[in-house]
């Protein structure tokens, strides 16, 4: 994990430095969730979310999707 100090902008803009945003596969106008939490700011990069992944199984059809993949998906979300 890259670990950086950088400065917030005079109008609380932040800039995630190159090396970073390459590291995650971050690309412009990407989505990122940003949340405070215990006095610490958290950015992350959003996972697919748990209806693109239903959504995606059904269009491919459920043949070979058994009860306990579509519960692993729904343990997967953070939010």
């Amino acid at each position: 994990m890259k670990t950086r100090i950088i400065k917030v902008g005079a109008h609380g803009d932040i800039l995630i430095p190159g090396e970073i945003t390459r590291a995650v596969k971050l690309k412009p106008e990407d989505n990122i969730v940003v949340r405070e939490d215990y006095d610490y700011l958290v950015i992350e990069k959003p996972k697919k979310m748990f209806g693109e992944k239903i959504e995606k199984l059904l269009k491919k059809g459920l043949k070979d999707v058994e009860w306990n993949d579509i519960e692993k998906e729904r343990e997967d979300r953070k939010w």
